[in-house]
């Protein structure tokens, strides 16, 4: 008995039990046309920050503010390193500024997002109507 399942076990690893792998998403040609617009905003780093006492802390507080800027437009087509407010990369000192400048860097793009998303969307509407 042993021998046959052995046997059994051989075969059915040889022969298939294939599971497929999972490949990424095709992005719509249009999204990226859009993300790459976007991309080529200029960020607009703001000039105080609630850090402006601490050289290190404002310097933390930009760096988060632009992965932040970056991450919201990523969002357009919907791909990025969604985990970005951990700021494991930095002293834990750091961690709270980076991540205050990472979430006023998302927020910030909401409205240039919304406002490019919904030009694009008239946009298809109206190639679909010609």
């Amino acid at each position: 008995m042993k021998i046959k399942s052995l046997c059994l076990s051989a075969v059915l690893g040889f022969t298939g039990c294939h599971t497929p792998v999972p490949t990424a998403p095709q992005r719509d040609p249009d999204l990226v046309l859009l993300y790459n617009e976007l991309q080529a905003v200029p960020v607009p780093v703001p000039r105080t920050t609630p850090f402006d006492a601490d050289d290190r802390q404002r310097d933390a507080y930009l760096m988060g503010f632009m992965k932040g800027w970056e991450m919201g437009i990523q969002s357009v087509i919907g791909y990025g390193d969604y985990d970005y407010f951990g700021a494991t990369h930095l002293p834990e000192d750091l961690a709270p500024a980076w991540k205050a400048g990472a979430e006023k860097g998302s927020y910030l793009t909401e409205p240039l997002v919304l406002a490019k998303e919904a030009a694009w969307i008239l946009k298809k509407l109206e190639n679909k109507k010609q």
